[in-house]
């Protein structure tokens, strides 16, 4: 049995914790209803349990900050096992708070914690990224940043146009959220001031490239942190060929009728974002009479009802492109992806 832990933050016994679970056995009466354990932890995955109460007996399990205020609790009714799991806490001292319940007559109980180092699952460098799968559905976890381990990337290939949302929230220090993209180079940042949240929002409208997400410690306190993510895809205009494209970039200038030449720069992807083609690479862009049936149909009819200037992506359905048959690396009844911008008409 251990030493009686005492009943206030002043008097509150040390609890001998680390990575491995470690239990230590005591009671409670209803002269003696509280057990206040102290803790000095490092950024850790904290879990602690509550077990083996009499029958007919009932007490309930918090975790308390430096001040003595609950960021936690278990409360089950009754002889129940109470447990808080894997809790993401940043370094500092705490309190584990057992309190018998006042119609509760006396109890033994055992008390289990551990706190080993969180897992540091996203990756410390750009090339160590976390591959996250971007979707309408969103994620949400939580990770932490210290001054010995201060960055977390991500990296994600964007799955079609549209709008991101970033969140940083319930953060226990200064940490800043960034965006970059393919090349390394930040798109945005979002820097506020000690815990206020981190959000950054933008449209993004290069399929299939690859963008970064780094959350970044600032000097101070630890930085747990919950990320949270929203994507919502730009709506689609569909054709009634079977034809779909977005507009990325509107146009100012004429629009190409038959006959005229047309002046393109694009980028060619099948819908896992292999690309099979680019005039993008030497800079010369692609020229083809309108109307000559030198391009295949979905080509043409995406660009033809374009402004000189804009940039579209164009998804084209196999009848529209190679059907049955495929070309070269397009396979067979494969639906392609474009992504074009119309340089000039004449």
């Amino acid at each position: 049995m251990a030493k009686d832990p005492g009943n206030n933050l002043n008097t509150a016994r040390r609890f001998p914790i680390g990575a491995t679970s470690r239990t230590l056995k005591d009671t409670l009466s209803p002269t003696d209803r509280l057990d206040i354990w102290k803790l000095k932890l490092r950024a850790s995955n904290f879990s602690v349990a509550l077990t083996d109460l009499a029958k007919s007996t009932n007490a309930d399990l918090y975790l308390l900050n430096r001040k003595g205020q609950a960021i936690a609790s278990s409360t089950r009714r009754g002889n129940k096992n109470d447990t808080l799991n894997n809790l993401l806490i940043p370094s500092g001292t705490y309190y584990v708070a057992v309190l018998l319940a006042d119609t509760s007559g006396s109890t033994k109980y055992d008390l289990t914690m551990s706190a080993p180092a969180p897992t540091d699952f996203l990756g410390n460098t750009f090339d160590q990224a976390f591959g996250l799968n971007v979707t309408s559905a969103g994620t949400t976890f939580s990770e932490v940043v210290t001054k010995a381990d201060p960055d977390d990337f991500i990296r994600f290939r964007l799955p079609a146009p549209g709008q991101l949302k970033l969140n940083l929230k319930n953060l226990s220090g200064n940490v800043d959220l960034e965006l970059y993209d393919r090349n390394r180079t930040l798109i945005k940042r979002s820097a506020n001031l000690k815990t206020i949240n981190e959000t950054i929002s933008r449209r993004l409208i290069d399929y299939g490239s690859i963008f970064y997400i780094r959350t970044t410690h600032k000097p101070g306190k630890d930085g747990v942190y919950t990320f949270s993510y929203r994507f919502t895809p730009d709506t689609q205009t569909a054709t009634a060929s079977g034809l779909k494209f977005v507009n990325l970039v509107p146009g100012s200038g004429i629009t190409p009728t038959a006959g005229q030449t047309l002046s393109v720069q694009y980028t060619g992807t099948l819908e896992n974002g292999a690309v099979f083609d680019t005039s993008r690479d030497n800079n010369q862009p692609f020229v083809f009479k309108l109307g000559s049936n030198s391009v295949i149909p979905g080509f043409e009819e995406g660009l033809s009802s374009m402004q000189v200037g804009g940039r579209r992506q164009l998804i084209i359905p196999a009848n529209l492109a190679y059907g049955a048959t495929g070309s070269g690396s397009i396979p067979p009844n494969a639906t392609i992806i474009f992504d074009v911008e119309l340089v000039a008409v004449s």
